[in-house]
């Protein structure tokens, strides 16, 4: 194992521990001064480790850990980069380029190649060789006084949502007007799941030669991506309801769900999959639902289990593709979590119960940032509440699948970054116009150093991946499906910090060429929603609780690529439109019960295909 360098760490361990906003003084930073606490700081080694499960150590927890500590340091940098082209758009030392001109600026401020003016064109490749952004230090920009850090979280308005580029004149021209919450209505007028469902309370037969497989299932499909229910202790459970049999309570109501979700987990998905009324599983989740919503209203103190089963019959909405179902219960479940905080601080509670606590938590957040990146919902204050909140322990020795779980919360926090720092229409400083079709050159100028920030803050999220579960850029197999979506994260992430300059270089007339770094961010773009594309379809092939979000994300990607097929400065970029359009069509057309979000996919898709093919 070699030590090739150092990176010291951007916070001291307190204010990392209690993920706070350090400032970097040394040899005492204000925040431990002002709590009287000891202010030590530590060198963290970047090295390689062997790739097998077996030697999976605390090392590779250590290297999760600082996937976090780089993003609340870079959050810091990318609120002084946008202060700062504030203050130098107002001074006039800004260039027509978008960068700052090197007269007029305070020292420190480097020329356009600080700014990670690059021109590399793949999304697995593209680096940036400045050790910082614009010459600013991340302890300088901890230590600015003027930046405000915000939580990561989603805006409650933004313009990354699928249904925003469906007002881009262009696709308007080809599909007509669609009203601002188009996939809103449709997924919460869909009424035939709702009426066939409900009904008096009545359990299914719960015997071994029925559930033991659907717990293996279970346990092979949906734990890994929230290892956060304890086999042995559920295994514990359930040999107790199949001693007493099924009642109304929790326990029961958590081990259906379970049994459900392991029954759609194994599920092929064929043509019945369009039918409004598929939902293996159901048997078990109707009557753990009536349980868990008695329990969620009647309740007389918080339950983790009551947490579980909400968690869980929130994911089984997902795998049945019904994402405002699963965002209730979810919003539900991240509620009443919060009445089980107070334990944090508790002495007297076992710090597996708290560990338990946190990570309840945590699932709460990535589950409802995916619906809320789409669906303009009410927030349930979870996303301020892991701000706060430790990391995850990767689990001792370290989990394979926990660790998978922290880099996908980790890059989960990135994405709403990117949300906050690009697409926030009610910020102070918002990057972009109220509307898409709206960007300017000046929109531009503002967002290029931010989003080579974002991006340097992605391949720093990428490269600190252990290698067990560090996934390829490219199409080739996976290990395993954790991996694959880490690899699909990744190239949505890329082509949403780059989307702006396909907007902006498809919406400039034949006459008025881009700049080469326009060009060159625009590619970038588009062969991330190419790889996002060719990846999503092993996914998409059988239920999961990621659907109907990658579904969404698929016409975002192809709604960008069409736009950038009509572009006469971008066409060239992309030959294999066709194939791409009927890519997503066929990945989608499975899911496409009629009136559900999935059916309008699939015709946006197809007339948009219909309505180019000759242009």
């Amino acid at each position: 194992m070699s030590y090739p360098r150092k990176r010291v760490a951007l916070a001291c361990d307190f204010c990392r521990q209690r993920k706070r906003r350090c400032d970097g003084r040394r040899p005492v930073c204000s925040k431990c001064e002002e709590a009287g606490a000891d202010c030590r700081w530590q060198e963290l080694p970047v090295q390689r480790i062997d790739s097998s499960p077996q030697s999976v150590d605390m090392a590779t927890a250590q290297r999760l850990e600082r996937i976090e500590a780089l993003l609340e340091a870079h959050t810091a940098t990318i609120d002084a980069i946008a202060s700062m082209h504030s203050r130098l758009a107002m001074n006039g030392a800004v260039a027509p380029d978008g960068l700052p001109s090197t007269a007029g600026t305070r020292p420190g401020l480097g020329s356009a190649a600080d700014y990670g003016a690059d021109t590399a064109v793949s999304p697995a490749t593209t680096r940036h060789s400045h050790p910082s952004i614009a010459g600013l230090s991340p302890a300088a920009a901890v230590v600015d006084a003027a930046v405000d850090v915000p939580p990561l979280t989603i805006p409650q308005k933004h313009q990354t949502s699928t249904n925003s580029l469906l007002t881009l004149p262009t696709i308007r021209s080809l599909l007509g007007d669609f009203p601002e919450d188009y996939f809103f209505r449709l997924e919460s007028e869909r009424t035939k799941f709702r009426r066939q469902y409900i009904h008096r309370l009545e359990f299914p037969p719960v015997r071994r030669e029925i559930t033991d497989p659907l717990v293996k299932s279970f346990y092979r499909y949906v734990y890994p991506s929230h290892p956060i229910l304890d086999e042995r202790t559920f295994l514990e459970s359930y040999e107790n309801i199949l001693l007493r049999g099924p009642a109304p309570d929790l326990e029961s109501a958590l081990c259906l769900v379970i049994f459900a979700l392991g029954s759609v987990a194994s599920d092929p998905a064929g043509p019945e999959a369009r039918d409004p009324s598929w939902a293996p599983g159901i048997e078990f989740f109707t009557p753990a639902l009536e349980i868990l919503t008695g329990e969620m209203t009647w309740f007389s103190k918080p339950s983790l289990l009551l947490v579980y089963g909400l968690i869980f019959a929130g994911i089984y909405s997902a795998f049945i593709a019904q994402p405002f179902h699963s965002w209730k219960l979810i919003h539900m479940a991240s509620t009443h979590v919060q009445l089980l905080l107070p334990r944090l601080q508790d002495r007297s509670v076992d710090e597996t119960v708290k560990s338990q606590i946190n990570m309840a938590c945590w699932s709460c957040y990535l589950i409802e940032c995916d619906r809320l990146a789409e669906l303009n919902l009410p927030r349930s204050g979870i996303e301020s509440i892991v701000d706060r909140m430790a990391f995850p322990s990767p689990g001792n020795p370290p989990d394979v699948h926990r660790l998978s779980y922290l880099a996908e919360i980790s890059i989960r926090r990135l994405l709403n970054r990117v949300h906050d720092s690009i697409y926030n229409v009610d910020g102070r400083s918002s990057v972009l116009p109220a509307t898409l079709s709206s960007i300017t050159s000046i929109h531009i100028d503002r967002l290029v150093s931010i989003a080579s920030e974002l991006d340097r803050q992605l391949l720093d999220w990428y490269d600190s991946i252990p290698d067990v579960i560090k996934p390829s850029l490219d199409t080739e197999p996976t290990v395993d499906d954790r991996q694959r979506i880490l690899r699909i994260r990744y190239f949505a992430t890329k082509h949403i910090i780059h989307r702006p300059f396909v907007l902006y270089a498809a919406s400039l007339p034949e006459s008025q060429k881009p700049p080469d770094l326009i060009v060159d961010k625009a590619r970038v773009c588009i062969e991330s929603c190419r790889l996002y594309l060719q990846n999503n379809g092993t996914i998409l092939s059988r239920p999961s609780q990621y659907t109907w979000t990658m579904s969404q994300s698929s016409l975002g990607a192809v709604i960008v690529l069409t736009v950038a097929s009509l572009s006469p400065h971008l066409r060239q970029f992309v030959p294999d439109i066709r194939s791409l359009q009927r890519l997503v069509i066929h990945n989608v057309e499975r899911w496409a019960a009629p009136e559900s979000s999935f059916e309008s996919v699939t015709w946006i898709v197809d007339t948009m295909a219909k309505k180019t093919q000759f242009l």
